[in-house]
């Protein structure tokens, strides 16, 4: 069941249960990367992503790939390990928003970073 989540800046988001989030990216964007060396599939998935960090705002991102653990993204900042994050999918139907905390955050060119989240259940 999702709830409405009546923090500032996520306006019109819902807070769901990560299974759900990941069914519904599966289905929208599926196609399966396969990597003997992770705990779970998998799946690539382009599309936009918006971030709430607790102390710092928001960012606008596009994610990399999705597994029913984590998600990759490409971002014009830095985030440090550790923070914990609000993660919106603004493509998908009913604008669904799960919790995660960073767990890397690698510079790769310019002002882009790949950032590695793993979802935590809110």
């Amino acid at each position: 069941m999702c709830r409405k989540i009546k923090e500032p800046g996520t306006q019109g988001y819902q807070s769901t249960p990560v299974s759900e989030t990941v069914a519904a990216l599966k289905d929208k964007y599926l196609r399966e990367v396969r990597d003997e060396a992770r705990r779970e599939t998998r799946h690539s998935l382009w599309t936009n992503v918006k971030l709430w960090l607790d102390d710092s705002g928001e960012s606008e991102c596009v994610s990399t790939d999705v597994s029913e653990s984590g998600l990759g993204l490409f971002c014009k900042r830095y985030i440090p390990p550790g923070t914990v994050v609000r993660i919106g999918f603004p493509s998908l139907e009913g604008r669904l928003m799960v919790a995660g905390v960073v767990r890397h955050s690698l510079y790769l060119d310019g002002n882009y970073h790949h950032i590695g989240i793993e979802f935590a259940e809110s």
